[in-house]
């Protein structure tokens, strides 16, 4: 399977035909999308959005007041260890999808709702800058834990709802290593341990 990657950098211009966030087919309430999406409070609001993820650098949160906000400072480069942020990242979604239930093999969703610790659950939206590579990265990475599929199954079913997803090589890589440690981070492995020589937390 032929999978493409480059980088979304600080210097590339928004797509004027990207629409700019999709809701991921089959999964309700997980949404992906551009920064400029990030900054549209009708479009959030309209979608039952309720707690925003932003991955990247210098991101603003645009309304602290009205949505659950977490921040992850992350580079899209080749040295970036972005699944030393998976574990916050995936937390932080499952806490905004509320609980999860699995019956006859399809993953159920509880409607927007109070996960009885005062917090309102309701849809998550997940972006970067552009909404290609490293949002995208971290979306795979918790279908992947989620439903235990294979990277290639969760980066097509991302791929289907925004195709121009592009994760970087690196993020790839990482991925795959993500898949081989039985989708969690395993500070022990010694691939684990080479990525973290080789890249920055």
């Amino acid at each position: 399977m032929f999978f493409n990657a480059s980088s979304e950098g600080n210097t590339d211009p928004l797509d004027p035909n990207d629409i700019g966030a999709v809701e991921i087919e089959g999964e309700p309430g997980l949404w992906i999308g551009n920064r400029e999406k990030a900054a549209d409070k009708d479009f959030l609001k309209r979608n039952g959005i309720t707690h925003i993820l932003a991955v990247g650098a210098m991101l603003p949160v645009n309304f602290p007041n009205e949505f659950v906000y977490e921040s992850i400072f992350c580079l899209d480069t080749e040295e970036q260890n972005l699944l030393a942020h998976l574990k916050r990242c995936i937390t932080f979604m499952k806490s905004a999808l509320g609980p999860t239930v699995k019956q006859r093999g399809i993953l159920s969703i509880k409607k927007i709702g109070d996960d009885g610790a005062g917090v309102k659950c309701g849809g998550v939206f997940v972006h970067c800058h552009y909404g290609k590579s490293r949002s995208a990265t971290v979306v795979i990475a918790y279908l992947m834990k989620i439903h235990k599929w294979k990277f290639e199954k969760c980066y097509e079913v991302v791929r289907r709802s925004r195709p121009c997803i592009c994760p970087n090589e690196s993020f790839i890589r990482q991925l795959r290593m993500y898949e081989d440690m039985g989708y969690k981070i395993d500070k022990k492995s010694k691939m684990y341990k080479q990525l973290c020589k080789k890249t920055m937390p």
